[in-house]
């Protein structure tokens, strides 16, 4: 049987964590952890791998120049980044700097098992000399959304908000939300209460209401049990009941005070008032990823 070819995994922390590697990584290759301090020339040259990992949740310029580095200095290594923040900037940025390919957190098993087939395909035609690859070399610059430096680095907690920013429309589990967040499920519970005054969960629903009120105002040709499942809630009775908790009002009543122009100020004002808590952690977050 053949040994499994290697694989680097350049996490973004001091110490990787290999139970971070997805299962249908490591079964395929055998995964050598590395972070900022490894020496990767030597590495590569030590164990020739057939590709390395960039694992950076949120890549700031530091990090995505020693991706860029590490291209230009390996241009046969085939890399890929993977990470929680996405932007089409970003995407863009890494293809034209010679990324195999590009994930995005949680990682679609589908795009895994492609990705995870091109990387044998290209290890295996290393072993063929007329079949030496070499990547182009581009000095694209790094898009200006990406920050200059991580401000929140130590806030364990934003790849939950942002989670939540992203996928809010979706079915959302607190433990898979929690592994994100690189804790376990009561851990997560307790800091995420502990820190935002509300459960995760709660927070959850206070930011799809919000977005709710959003769409009521701007879209008022669509349904409200559109709107309901748009934001995320599979039942339409049990959306009135959440909206009605948090605004006062049922969504279809906001949406006429709304229109009407006349109790709009009012509403909206009671609106904030009620999901202070959720839209301020927001975006507090979201200010502090920008450059």
């Amino acid at each position: 049987m053949n040994e499994r070819p290697s694989l680097i995994w350049l996490g973004q922390l001091a110490t990787p964590n290999a139970v971070d590697v997805p299962q249908a990584i490591s079964a395929t290759f055998k995964v050598v952890n590395a972070n900022a301090s490894t020496d990767i020339d030597a590495l590569v040259a030590d164990i020739n791998p057939a590709g390395i990992v960039f694992d950076f949740d949120y890549p700031d310029r530091h990090r995505l120049a020693v991706f860029s580095h590490t291209k230009r200095q390996l241009p046969a290594i085939p890399m890929v980044m993977v990470t929680l923040q996405h932007s089409e900037s970003l995407a863009i940025w890494a293809y034209r700097n010679g990324a195999l390919d590009y994930l995005v957190k949680p990682i679609d098993d589908g795009e895994l098992a492609v990705c995870i087939e091109r990387l044998l395909e290209i290890n295996e035609l290393k072993t063929k000399p007329s079949k030496q690859r070499h990547a182009v070399k581009l000095g694209t610059p790094i898009p200006n959304d990406v920050p200059h430096v991580p401000k929140n680095a130590q806030d364990r907690l934003a790849p939950a908000v942002f989670y939540i920013q992203q996928h809010y429309n979706r079915q959302i589990y607190s433990d898979a939300v929690a592994r994100l967040c690189n804790m376990s499920a009561s851990h997560f519970s307790h800091a995420f209460s502990k820190s935002y005054g509300v459960t995760f969960q709660e927070f959850l629903l206070r930011y799809r209401v919000n977005r709710a009120c959003a769409q009521l105002h701007e879209e008022r040709s669509v349904r409200v049990a559109e709107i309901a499942f748009s934001v995320g809630f599979s039942d339409p009775s049990y959306f009135t009941r959440v909206f009605k908790r948090y605004i006062g009002v049922a969504p279809s009543e906001y949406r006429k005070s709304v229109g009407d122009g006349v109790t709009a100020a009012s509403s909206d004002a009671e609106t904030n008032e009620k999901l202070i808590s959720s839209s301020q952690v927001v975006r507090q977050l979201s200010d502090s990823y920008r450059p």
